[in-house]
């Protein structure tokens, strides 16, 4: 399992780092619209800790796939959901101390690719 702390400043991060690419955010949102950039980057990373356990990669990239396609229903661009990826592994990137945390930089790696080739077909 990934650390509390680890966690919130990975979700921290990501936040920041959508408000810096996409400023028009504080446009088209209000506090508690935004405030679900955090509550989904939170559920990024608990799906990303189920596949730990078991190690199928499929659990988290299926994952992907299903929430890829709620959030284009609702007008999120996957550029969106690919960017959150990347950052929540440039994120973790600093605490590449073990194995675990390896393994998820790996999955987010799959899942950028996964999302890049899709947005491409």
């Amino acid at each position: 399992m990934i650390d509390k702390d680890i966690k919130d400043e990975v979700v921290e991060s990501v936040y920041e780092r959508y408000l810096i690419h996409y400023p028009e955010l504080f446009v088209y949102y209000d506090e508690t619209k935004l405030a679900h950039i955090k509550k989904d980057t939170y559920y990024h990373l608990e799906h990303l800790e189920a596949t730990w356990p078991i190690k199928m990669d499929i659990i988290f990239l299926d994952y992907v796939d299903w929430v890829d396609s709620v959030l284009s229903s609702r007008g999120v661009e996957t550029r969106l959901l690919k960017d959150c990826f990347d950052w929540m592994k440039e994120s973790l990137l600093s605490y590449k101390s073990s194995e675990e945390i390896a393994y998820y930089i790996s999955l987010l790696d799959q899942a950028s690719n996964q999302l890049q080739s899709e947005k491409s077909k």
